[in-house]
């Protein structure tokens, strides 16, 4: 009776559920491994309880949390895949390098057999365990991308490993050219090669298969030792500390076992499951692929084994043979096994693209434009409102889903015009932009102001008719709006023109009606011609419609189904302000949003839809009135996704910039990364929001609105934003990516 192969059959199932684990993830969990959740709020006998993390292993985290709250289990699920895809191409780097110099040593070349002897010579003074440490730990090293760092533990392992290798696969090549068959086959006068090709390699071809998954289990032990010692694929470089000065921050964000090590090593005696678990899963893989190695080692070098003379077959491309040799069985194995490897890695591969979102338009939205103050925002609001009651969506901050908001006595800027006589034509939105016109039609000379200290002006009665020109480049908004109001309670002009600072966007679509004198904002290229003209002076012409002064924002609230975290909420905000197609499909792909999120059954915290007016208005903005009354608590909002100027329904590239999510907000921190990888993974361009770093924060200076929840509220905050139409990706495409990531990090 033939005895049981027990290693080979341990080691193939222990390898078969590391594939399955690291081909199909989502199947042995739901939750995302970039989830941080830093503490748990629970109520008994009364009073509120806090637990912070790290979590022993509960229902919640089946195998615990490390302390910054990530759930131990889906971190090792999901970390199989590059920690055993690390060990894989170590051992394969390995093999490349190890095989030809142990060929070459073997059939008696001397510089091969002395660079193996003198390379084990050197990693036997010098442990390969410390060459590893010291040169992974350069900064030019850690300081690599995922994909390069990767290919950098690969050199470094393999270039600290081969010889061991070299030196065993060099001693056997030496063993079987001591046969008498080779002896043999160098009398009939074959060559090197083809002894090296049918003869030496057929024998030796057992020996590495073997010794291949033993490797493997060799660079996991070494990848396990490094993790320990601090060095792993994955961490983060570097964090700006609260006084904006640069820390090392050394914690795993990558999923990988040997960076959960290192994070944890220091928890060992407060939370032991923190270390154990990561290392029960090298231990478990290091066992399998010995197992299976050991398992081939009996299988393949037994005395009954046919391997070498199937092998020596194959090389000499006997494909006759090799199908009549393999039996019925062998034939079917031969066709499905590659169709099953075919599908499942095509079924890899579509399942990361992710499926867009469609989005309808015609059946939403009937009216051709809307904007703040019109019967037809107020419809679309009541469209909105319904919508929300329908999906069982509940008010906040009052019982109406519809939040009103009182705004300035304004117009609707039907045409505008600012002319200089026997100059070029100037484009609104680029060159000028009128903020108030009593008048329709106001022409005089210009008065700069620009070489002025205006805080040193005493008196502003000496500025009679015409326009003052004054530079917003040396005033904050503050005093530029004390200087206009002193200008306009003590002067006889009819305006004020404001220079433009550096960057500011010229566009709105908005007259004021309650100011006595005109406000005009113009480019500093404009500003140069109204100097240069000197007399000759400006004229300003403006066609409007009179709006009402109420706004109207609409939110509210999906409650999330996990009791311990249904109070923490994630805001998303979107326009329903539309002049076009493209932004009308914007408002639309909001509705369609805020549907999907509603369908999922994986909601555990709560998800706030708010859809704010005038979002073309930097003075009318709704968000800057829902930002001064926040109905619901700022330490509870977990993050806001700001959405609002999303122009294009096709795209190429977006505006993005998670810098107002900081790490020190772990949940929003954790959610912007992982967006920003699905997005650049779906093919979507990202270009960084323009932003400047003062005192301890970030501030956008595309738009004061980006920063109104961060800045008033202490909300941290995502942009997403067009960058300019293009073609390859839909508003559909970025749906289904907010939704899914929304889902990932829902714990």
């Amino acid at each position: 009776m033939r005895k049981v192969n027990m290693p080979l059959i341990v080691g193939a199932l222990i390898i078969i559920l590391l594939m399955a684990v690291i081909v199909f993830p989502e199947v042995f969990t739901s939750k995302s491994p970039y989830n941080m959740q830093h503490m748990i709020f629970s109520h008994e006998g009364g009073e509120l309880e806090v637990d912070i993390a790290p979590f022993p292993p509960s229902s919640q985290f089946i195998l615990g949390s490390d302390d910054m709250g990530r759930d131990i289990y889906s971190f090792i699920i999901y970390g199989t895949g590059l920690t055993i895809l690390l060990g894989v191409l170590t051992a394969l780097a390995r093999f490349l390098i190890a095989v030809p110099f142990a060929l070459s040593a073997g059939f008696g070349n001397k510089m091969a057999k002395t660079t193996i002897r003198q390379f084990n010579i050197l990693f036997s003074a010098i442990p390969a365990l410390l060459i590893s440490v010291i040169i992974l730990k350069l900064d030019f090293l850690a300081g690599l991308e995922k994909s390069t760092s990767i290919l950098a533990f690969v050199l470094v392992l393999s270039v600290v490993g081969w010889p061991k290798l070299g030196s065993l696969l060099m001693e056997r090549v030496d063993a079987i050219n001591n046969q008498p068959f080779i002896r043999s086959e160098v009398a009939v006068g074959k060559s090197r090669f083809r002894i090296a090709v049918e003869n030496v390699f057929p024998h030796l071809a057992p020996e590495m298969i073997v010794l291949f998954f033993m490797e493997v289990a060799r660079a996991l032990s070494t990848i396990m030792q490094l993790g320990i010692f601090s060095v792993f694929v994955g961490f983060l470089k570097i964090i700006m500390d609260t006084e904006g000065g640069i820390t090392f921050y050394n914690v795993s964000f990558e999923p990988e076992w040997a960076g959960m090590l290192s994070t944890s090593k220091n928890l060992l005696s407060t939370a032991p499951w923190a270390v154990i678990f990561p290392a029960v899963a090298f231990f478990i893989s290091v066992l399998g692929f010995n197992l299976f190695g050991e398992g081939l080692r009996n299988l393949l070098q037994s005395d009954d084994s046919l391997f070498v003379p199937k092998i020596r077959k194959i090389l000499s491309f006997d494909i006759r043979y090799m199908w009549s040799s393999a039996g019925r069985k062998g034939r079917i194995a031969a066709i499905i096994i590659p169709l099953i490897i075919i599908v499942s890695i095509t079924a890899v591969v579509i399942g990361g693209i992710p499926k867009p979102m469609d989005i309808e338009i015609s059946d939403l939205l009937e009216n051709e434009s809307v904007v703040i103050g019109t019967d037809e925002a107020a419809l679309v609001s009541d469209m909105i409102a319904k919508r929300m009651g329908e999906l069982g969506l509940a008010p906040i901050g009052s019982d109406e889903f519809k939040h009103l908001y009182e705004i300035p006595a304004v117009s609707l800027i039907e045409s505008q015009e600012l002319s200089i006589i026997n100059y070029r034509e100037y484009v609104p939105g680029t060159d000028y932009a009128i903020l108030s016109l009593p008048e329709g039609n106001l022409s005089g000379k210009v008065t700069d102001l620009t070489r002025e200290d205006l805080f040193s002006l005493k008196d502003f009665r000496q500025y009679e008719e015409g326009f003052v020109l004054i530079d917003k480049a040396y005033y904050n908004d503050a005093a530029v709006e004390h200087f206009i109001q002193r200008i306009e309670d003590e002067s006889s002009v009819d305006g004020v023109l404001l220079v433009a600072r550096a960057g500011e966007i010229l566009g709105d679509k908005y007259a004021g009606r309650s100011s006595k004198i005109a406000r005009v904002v113009v480019s500093r290229d404009l500003a140069e011609d109204i100097k240069e003209s000197g007399d000759t002076g400006i004229s300003i012409k403006l066609k409007s419609i009179p709006l009402d002064n109420v706004g109207i924002n609409i939110v509210g609230m999906l409650e999330g189904m996990d009791e311990l975290l249904n109070e923490e909420v994630i805001l998303i905000g979107f326009p329903y302000n539309y002049t076009d197609k493209g932004e009308m499909e914007t408002v639309g792909f909001g509705i369609r949003l805020m549907e999907e999120i509603c369908s999922s059954d994986v909601n555990r915290r709560s998800v706030v839809f708010a859809f704010f007016d005038a979002t073309d208005s930097e003075r009318l903005n709704g968000l800057n009135a829902f930002s001064n009354d926040y109905p619901y608590s700022p330490s509870k909002t977990k993050l806001f996704i700001n959405l609002l100027d999303m122009d294009y329904s096709r795209f190429d590239s977006l505006i993005y910039s998670a810098k107002q999510a900081p790490f020190t907000r772990q949940y929003a921190w954790s959610m912007g990364r992982q967006l920003e990888q699905n997005m650049e993974k779906a093919g979507i361009g990202i270009n960084e929001a323009e932003s400047v770093f003062f005192g301890d924060q970030y501030y956008f200076t595309g738009s004061s609105s980006y920063n109104t929840l961060f800045m008033n509220n202490g909300i941290a905050t995502i942009i997403i934003a067009s960058d300019e139409e293009g073609s390859q990706k839909t508003l559909g495409d970025l749906g289904r990516i907010l939704v899914d990531t929304i889902n990932d990090n829902n714990y």
